[in-house]
């Protein structure tokens, strides 16, 4: 086992980190879902430790073949739209392979198809209904966590057939969590598994429930009109991934597809934790018994306002670093620091923080969050979990680059110390 990887895994435990996170993390999207279904959004109630109420729950999530057949059509027309819908070719920098993957970027054209699918297929020609997925929703999570599981074993059993796999460390628990595989790709290359499922089912997905939960609450209010808190944290969060398709090429510079391996942790993560618990806050201003919370023009402004900074800071950053690793010689006035292996950036948004680009993503969620109100955590969940991941994640890729670039990489975190919060950390 090569020390990069060894550090990898090691960063999250091992393989028994591996084990413990492969159990943990459908559990407590059970237990956050449970926990807006029927102890209305509390984070701890004492009824949750009453036996006699676990055989309801487990009913409330059981398994439906409508469920089934939901998300089969749903991934099945996102996996079908990604291969034949037309798009800008892009080439990405080669990865740690050494390979340069090439890309069709048509993410924005098939989320406007899917709009317009959605659409036809509720309003126009009534094939089914507009909430459907919101209806059925905790019978998806088990459909979409089940279908997580097989598609890591899949995947598993694909890294294991590599001859020599250099990514194999021979743990079980950290080889499926991790992935065995950077890029696994299957029709003839086209299809590539990891950076579809980055976006395609989970983001998309996320704002299909999003809507679906809107919609279920003008249903269920008749008279009532859109309430405020809840177009605000809808619209807020369509912004974030309509500007994700916008900027699609730059997702191929992200840490999870240039360097990490696809396995449990990304397969689970963009299935099923994103859609499923990223649409908390809308959940909960649509079932809270504790009602919407009021939202002054001046209160809606301040919100608005603090997406706006962190969505600067987040799209500021993360294009910058896309132009300059894409296209360096474009940009010679920008201020970069000459190393062994390269230069780094110095200048503009990286003259402030490595991760600055964490601290806007963060700055976002909060006014997603602070749209619920302040009764209940579990409205502000995405933040508080985003914080404790994207720190652990600013760890890992330090390591990273600690590794890459040695004594210039000490050199280089002098000239900009901070890492996500200048002036602070």
């Amino acid at each position: 086992m090569n020390s990069e990887l060894k550090k990898d895994l090691e960063a999250w435990g091992g393989s028994l980190g591996g084990a413990l996170l492969t159990i943990l993390l459908p559990a407590v999207v059970y237990y956050l879902l449970a926990s807006a279904y029927f102890f209305d959004f509390r984070v701890f109630d004492r009824e949750m430790l009453n036996p006699t109420r676990w055989p309801e729950i487990a009913r409330f999530f059981a398994p439906t073949w409508r469920a089934v057949t939901i998300y089969s059509v749903w991934f099945g027309f996102q996996a079908l739209l990604s291969l034949i819908l037309p798009g800008k070719k892009f080439t990405a920098r080669p990865g740690p392979s050494g390979v340069a993957l090439s890309y069709n970027l048509n993410g924005l054209c098939a989320f406007l198809v899917t709009g317009v699918a959605y659409y036809l297929a509720c309003f126009q020609f009534k094939i089914f209904s507009p909430t459907i997925a919101a209806d059925n929703l905790p019978a998806l999570i088990t459909v979409v966590q089940l279908f997580s599981f097989g598609l890591s074993v899949y995947l598993w059993v694909r890294g294991r057939l590599v001859k020599n796999n250099p990514n194999y460390s021979g743990q079980f628990f950290a080889d499926f969590w991790a992935g065995l595989e950077l890029n696994p790709r299957s029709f003839m290359n086209t299809f590539d598994w990891k950076y579809f499922c980055a976006g395609r089912p989970g983001l998309n997905g996320w704002v299909m429930l999003n809507i679906q939960i809107t919609l279920a609450y003008l249903r269920d209010h008749p008279g009532q009109g859109l309430p405020v808190p809840l177009l605000l944290c809808t619209g807020l969060q369509l912004w974030y991934i309509v500007d994700c398709w916008l900027f699609e090429a730059a997702l191929t510079n992200i840490l999870d597809i240039t360097f990490d391996r696809f396995g449990f942790m990304l397969v689970f993560g963009d299935l099923a934790w994103v859609p499923f618990t990223y649409t908390l806050a809308c959940l909960k201003l649509a079932h809270c018994s504790t009602g919407l919370p009021a939202m002054s023009p001046l209160r809606v402004c301040l919100v608005a306002a603090l997406h706006l900074c962190g969505y600067t800071l987040f799209r500021g950053f993360n294009w910058q670093k896309h132009l300059y690793k894409t296209s360096p010689e474009k940009y010679p006035s920008w201020k970069t620091m000459k190393t062994e292996k390269g230069r780094l950036l110095i200048g503009g948004f990286f003259g402030y923080a490595r991760h600055l680009n964490y601290t806007g993503d963060l700055l976002m969620a909060l006014s997603w969050g602070l749209c619920t109100g302040f009764d209940r955590i579990l409205g502000y969940f995405y933040f508080i979990y985003f914080a404790a991941l994207l720190i652990h994640r600013q760890y890992r890729d330090e390591i990273r680059c600690g590794a890459k670039y040695g004594a210039d990489w000490v050199r280089y975190c002098k000239i900009v110390p901070y890492r996500m919060l200048p002036g602070l950390f």
